[in-house]
């Protein structure tokens, strides 16, 4: 007699939660052409590429990155101050507009890769993580090139 009354109970509890569950900016995250130059052996820091795509309707905030090849990973932009190109921190991370992309290339955005457990040679498993707003998260397989020009 327990046993039918907290089968019903838990059945009535189960029925007004939402039928479908809000999906994760982790879901909405493509990513294309993820890749690091190899470095040599005594190499301190490094920078992962990627193009990413968002595919949902609303924006999506990146707000770190991890790398299994580092003990740190920021995101991290290069600007132009004085004439001179500077790199810095997005503390705030970035947003993809809704249905928008954002390359992270040489020269421009990048997943800044400091403290290297290890240095990345071709055919190494490397992987980055992206954290978002909403604390899902997403790995990506990264492609370790010779060298990288873009």
């Amino acid at each position: 007699m327990k046993n039918r009354i907290l089968v019903a109970l838990t059945a009535a509890a189960l029925s007004i939660l939402p039928i479908t569950a809000q999906a994760e900016m982790a879901d909405h995250i493509v990513a294309e052409n993820v890749r690091i130059s190899s470095l040599p052996p005594v190499a301190k820091t490094g920078a992962i590429y990627a193009d990413l795509k968002n595919t949902a309707d609303s924006p999506i905030q990146i707000i770190a990155a991890k790398s299994n090849i580092a003990e740190k990973t920021e995101l991290h932009t290069m600007e132009m101050h004085n004439g001179i190109m500077h790199m810095q921190q997005l503390k705030e991370g970035i947003t993809l507009a809704p249905k928008g992309h954002h390359s992270f290339s040489r020269g421009q955005d990048h997943f800044m890769l400091m403290e290297l457990i290890t240095t990345p040679q071709k055919a190494e498993n490397v992987t980055l993580t992206l954290v978002f707003k909403d604390n899902s998260e997403k790995t990506f397989n990264v492609k370790v090139l010779s060298n990288i020009r873009n």
